[in-house]
């Protein structure tokens, strides 16, 4: 790791020090509750192939063969037994991943719970997310409840707004650990950034590609400083704003080994400040 890349470590967004989520410069890791580390980046398991969530296989394997160790499951994907023999198939020890899944905004929160760790073939998930601000009182005591049992190691958010989450924390126990939003280049939430890491909650973002401006001459000069895809650049940017990542491979056989190294490769190098700031501009 240069000394620039440990520096940008310890950049500050919204209040909250990043420093605490490079353990290695290899597989870095936040830490999103009390001895709970979430790497930076998690494999998004649903993938669209013919308006259909796609078999999982075709990614899970050379994500966890060239190094990633975070998964994004859902119980609304509905292929998390794929998932399950998936990682099966790579004779990976369960401690040695972090598996994520998330649970409907309605519905009986223990038993879809119970209903995921069946699918995926685990014990206790590392996260739970509440996929959509809908019945939140209800979901998230649920969600307390599955903690409190130990069946999963932190509980979390997904699409929550800065409102929302003001108004989960007027009657919620336990402070999501995470909340996971759509978030791109040309699409992001400051506000709500800024108050989940304000709060010290790590904030996740997924959709980053939808909105990557592929040619835009700032992105391309930033690719071009660091000999690396814009594709990457837009990646790296997330990171570099103090948030995780939840990123996707594709469905196709042929190209998923070649996107995955690309995604993990953004691990190898790290914005400046002033590209940051210019890449902000972009929205």
């Amino acid at each position: 790791m240069t000394w620039f890349n440990a520096l940008l470590g310890c950049f500050v967004m919204g209040g909250l020090p990043f420093s605490n989520a490079i353990p290695s410069p290899t597989n870095p890791t936040v830490e999103i509750a009390p001895g709970v580390r979430m790497p930076w980046l998690n494999l998004g398991t649903w993938q669209l192939a013919n308006n259909k969530p796609s078999d999982p296989s075709i990614g899970v394997g050379p994500w966890i063969q060239q190094g990633g160790t975070g998964l994004d499951c859902a119980y609304d994907y509905f292929n998390q037994q794929k998932v399950a023999e998936a990682v099966k198939a790579t004779r990976t020890p369960r401690e040695n991943l972090f598996i994520t899944t998330k649970i409907p905004g309605l519905g009986d929160p223990m038993t879809m719970i119970k209903t995921d760790l069946e699918q995926l073939n685990v014990s206790y998930v590392d996260l739970v997310l509440l996929h959509q601000p809908l019945d939140v009182p209800g979901q998230w005591k649920g969600l307390e409840q599955a903690l409190a049992m130990n069946l999963t190691r932190a509980i979390g958010i997904s699409n929550f707004d800065l409102n929302q989450i003001e108004k989960l924390l007027q009657t919620a126990t336990v402070t999501p650990a995470v909340n996971q939003c759509d978030m791109a280049v040309t699409s992001h939430n400051d506000k709500t950034i800024a108050y989940c890491q304000q709060h010290n909650i790590t904030y996740e973002a997924y959709g980053t590609m939808k909105g990557c401006p592929f040619t835009d001459p700032t992105i391309l000069k930033t690719a071009a400083a660091h000999n690396v895809s814009a594709a990457q650049v837009c990646l790296r940017w997330v990171l570099d704003r103090g948030c995780v990542l939840a990123v996707g491979t594709g469905s196709n056989t042929t190209t998923v080994p070649a996107y995955t190294k690309e995604d993990l490769d953004v691990l190898k190098f790290a914005l400046t400040a002033d590209e940051i700031q210019a890449i902000n501009n972009l929205q």
